[in-house]
This record gives structure tokens, sequence and C-alpha cells, in this order.
């Protein structure tokens, strides 16, 4: 009964995920783009975020393209 209890008492996360077609060049882009804000606002500890694809198959990784990209913006 209290690992119930306490686990409600635990805040709710806010669930945000980006979507696009295949999941390896928009979507992890913008992820990993909002998930660096919430870090420098401190509050990525109140988010769940992920990115999706409506025609992706699982284990796919990001775009070459799009991960030199995201390396850049560091």
């Amino acid at each position: 009964m209290k690992a119930d209890q306490a686990r409600n008492k635990q805040p709710k996360k806010t669930s945000v995920v980006f979507v696009c077609t295949a999941n390896v060049c928009r979507s992890p882009v913008a992820e990993y783009l909002f998930k660096a804000e919430l870090k420098k606002a401190r509050k990525l500890s109140k988010f769940r975020v992920f990115s999706a694809g409506i025609n992706a198959y699982d284990g796919y990784p990001i775009s070459k393209l799009s991960a030199e990209v995201l390396k850049d913006a560091e």
C-alpha cells in the first residue's frame, strides 16, 4: 500500500513527442534540441520527451546528416 501512495505523490511529467515520417531526421533533431533547451532551463526532469515516426522501422538510428547537424549545434 505504501508504494502505491508514494507513486501517486510523485509529480506527473508532461509528455512531448515529435513525429515525422521515418524518425531518422526531423523528429530526432527536434527531440534533441528541445531537450537541450529544457536542460538549459533546468526543467528536463518535468518532461518526458521522445520522437517517433509514422512509417518508422525499429532500431534505425538517426541519419548521418542529422547527426552531423546536431554535432555542429553543440
